[in-house]
């Protein structure tokens, strides 16, 4: 975390200051039995079962690098598991296809999965419009969404002027998976006095 939280601004900011540099996007596997096409909100493929070619019985699946297909270059659709597993409400890795060309079921592509995303799918259903450091979560249908309900997590943050969201577009966000703090507290969470 440090290498990217105090490094140099590194931009043409000449005071400094914080520079949230993207991570590289990295070569992935589709197992959701769909296309994935630039913007898509995907997660990787923890939940054993949810893509059925990595065998969760194998211990290779969950080391990098050790088989063909394994937890950690595997994207699936984001779900909505409230049993054991990763999910949009319970917790997963999320990340953006960035891929200029659709990335069909069992092809490869590439996704990232921090940092500044210049163009992902967004949404925020209702009266308000969502405004810039709006806190983000996700929702099945590949997007990331500005309504944070109760049960949800929060994994981004929106970085675009534009807000007028109640359809599906295409906006920046800072995808930090979780690392900067929660928008509000959880339910039965004690403040610090």
């Amino acid at each position: 975390m440090s290498t990217w939280i105090m490094k140099s601004a590194g931009g043409p900011d000449p005071v400094g200051g914080f520079w949230p540099v993207a991570v590289s996007p990295i070569t992935c596997r589709n197992r959701s039995g769909g296309t994935h096409s630039k913007g898509d909100v995907v997660i990787l493929a923890l939940t054993p079962g949810v893509a059925t070619e990595i065998a969760t019985n194998d211990r290779n699946s969950y080391i990098p690098g050790a088989s063909n297909d394994t937890i950690w270059n595997t994207v699936v659709d984001p779900t909505a598991n409230t049993n054991q597993g990763s999910g949009l409400l319970r917790g997963c890795i999320v990340g953006v296809c960035v891929d200029s060309t659709p990335i069909v079921d069992n092809a490869y592509g590439q996704y990232q999965f921090f940092g500044i995303i210049d163009e992902a799918f967004c949404i925020k259903a209702g009266t308000d419009n969502m405004a810039p450091g709006d806190p983000l979560t996700i929702t099945t249908a590949k997007n990331f969404d500005g309504v944070i309900n109760s049960n949800e997590v929060v994994v981004a943050v929106y970085t675009d002027p534009q807000t007028n969201l109640t359809n599906r577009r295409l906006r920046r966000v800072f995808l930090h998976n979780g690392c900067i703090a929660l928008s509000r507290g959880q339910a039965g969470a004690t403040a610090f006095t």
